[in-house]
Parts: C-alpha cells; structure tokens; sequence
C-alpha cells in the first residue's frame, strides 16, 4: 500500500537519478538515497527556500524557486548557485523542462529557454587573442589563477602573457589555454594542440 512521509509536506516535484531521490517542496530539496528511507536536506546556496520544480540532466540539477528563480547545482545539491541570466532575480518559477540541448524554464514573466551546454564544463577556444568560451553566460575569465576585473563575457581579448581559464558560474572550469607571446601588430598565430599555445609574430611589433 501506499505510504506516507507527512514531515515533508507539500512536496512539489520528484525527480530520480539512480539510487539519488530528491524532492522540492515548501521546505527547500531533499535527498534520500535509500528509497525514502531517510532525507537530507540540501539547500546551501538556494536562493528561496519554497522551491516548485525540479529537473535533473545527468549531474546537473536545477531547481525552480517560488520567489528567487533559478538555480543550479553541480554536485548532486550539495551547493546551489542562482542562474538568472534573462529572469529577473525574484521571479517565480512554476515549471523546468529539458529537451535535447535547451532548458526550458516557465515563470511569471513567460517561458524562458537556455542552451544545456551553458551549465557544461567550458572549453576556450581562441582567434589570435580573442579568446572565447564555449558558455554563452556566467563566464568569469581568469589569469594565472587570478581573476580578470571585470571579464565576463562570452569572450576576452587578452592583453599579456600567462596561463587563462574560464570559470562558469563559480563552479566549472575550463583547461588552461597558455598564451606564451602576445605583441603587437599580429600578423598570424600559431596553435600547439597539444600544449593549448599561441604565439603571436611578428615580434617585436608596434601594437594590437
């Protein structure tokens, strides 16, 4: 028969990943990985507590909150971090669905769709020294190890030397792309695969 866990009242979304059950509900998420057995409480970072929907894709799991909108969790809900690029940062979420590549999301303001590759682990492409990453939001692009004021856009044109990497929404990093020569005046750049270099030449030159 059917049984009854009134603790965890009103419950407003499942979703299941293996053995990982997490619930949503007036009281944040819950995870219990002994069907039903017992529940954890997972809302370090959540930006409302009433959350109304969850949706899971592989290790990514987003949750719809009532009056915070949207966020998101890398590591099985141990931490959340809001993702509200084109929501504002009370909306309410009443619905998550995903499709394919794209996250559908449904809120007050209407429906809103991202590109699942946004929450992925970031790869730096470059052209010359115009780097660019593969997350069209949440960049925060970084020089050996320290972060680059004000560089959050898709791309970054670098301006010295060093080791860069993309880190998206304080969570996913990139690989180390290393610019081991950058002046000015750039004529063609050279590409090590196996190392993630360019060198920019002529050198010297006059500006870039």
């Amino acid at each position: 028969g059917i049984t009854n866990n009134s603790t965890l009242r009103p419950v407003n979304s499942i979703v299941v990943s293996g053995t990982n059950v997490f619930i949503a509900g007036s009281g944040g998420v819950n995870l219990s990985t002994n069907n039903g057995g017992t529940w954890t409480s997972l809302n370090t970072g959540l930006t409302d507590s009433q959350v109304t929907s969850l949706a899971i894709s592989g290790s990514i799991i987003f949750a719809g909150t009532n009056a915070g909108g949207i966020c998101v969790s890398f590591n099985n809900g141990v931490l959340w971090t809001p993702v509200n690029e084109g929501l504002t940062s009370t909306s309410s979420v009443s619905s998550i669905g995903i499709s394919g590549s794209t996250v559908f999301i449904g809120a007050d303001g209407g429906l809103y769709k991202r590109a699942l590759s946004d929450f992925t682990t970031p790869t730096i492409s470059a052209n010359g020294a115009t780097l660019t990453s593969s997350a069209s939001s949440g960049n925060q692009w970084y020089l050996n190890g320290n972060i680059v004021t004000g560089a959050t856009s898709q791309t970054y044109t670098a301006t010295q030397t060093g080791s860069y990497t993309v880190k998206v929404y304080g969570t996913l990093t990139s690989t180390t792309y290393n610019i081991t020569s950058l002046t000015g005046g750039a004529t063609s750049v050279i590409k090590n695969t196996v190392n993630a270099e360019i060198n920019i030449y002529p050198n010297p030159t006059t500006g870039i």
